[in-house]
């Protein structure tokens, strides 16, 4: 007879506090980190090393990367762990195996991605190219008489590279825009 879902909750943390960083929110690798050490759960344990592999994805992921180069993320585990890279290696392994990582390539260089994150771009990416077929629903317009009418209505001049991006959108059905902070992204989308 199973125990209490309590009890079920202290048996899988005392097994793997790491699980706490991944399962719930606002429990980082680091608190879950501390908890194992107190643990008595060694620096270079396997869960730990597999826990931090996930940890250096999501690092990634908060400065704009969906994943990372194998050779990045064996460094950059390496560096916050403080571990040897073969055993990062049997436990990127481990991760693949299990599913939490997915190994892709990006042109010619072999990455890892966190499963989520690699199956939630796949999918934007299937929902992109299908929005993309067949022509856009309007009848053409005329990019330069477009673009005189919203000056004039704005106030505003467009660089050539948002004048550029004005007739690619009049002629897509879908048009991703990019850029850093200040580069005008929002003043095209308004124009």
């Amino acid at each position: 007879m199973g125990g209490l879902p309590g009890q079920d909750a202290v048996r899988l943390i005392s097994e793997n506090p790491y699980r706490l960083a991944k399962d719930i929110r606002g429990i980082g690798f680091k608190t879950a980190d501390q908890i194992a050490r107190k643990m008595g759960i060694a620096p270079d344990a396997m869960i730990r090393v597999r826990a931090g592999i996930s940890y250096a994805l999501g690092e990634a992921m908060d400065e704009g990367h969906c994943g990372l180069p194998v050779g990045e993320l064996l460094t950059s585990t390496a560096e916050l762990l403080e571990v040897a890279a073969p055993l990062i290696e049997t436990a990127l392994a481990l991760e693949l195996e299990a599913g939490d990582v997915v190994a892709d390539s990006v042109g010619e260089t072999s990455c890892i991605f966190l499963a989520g994150l690699y199956r939630a771009e796949q999918s934007i990416a299937e929902r992109l190219r299908a929005c993309a077929v067949g022509r856009p629903p309007w009848p053409e317009i005329d990019a330069e008489k477009a673009m005189t009418w919203v000056e004039g209505k704005t106030g505003l001049a467009m660089a050539p590279s948002q004048q550029e991006a004005v007739r690619l959108a009049l002629r897509s059905k879908v048009l991703v825009i990019t850029g850093g902070p200040g580069v005008g992204k929002t003043t095209l989308v308004n124009a």
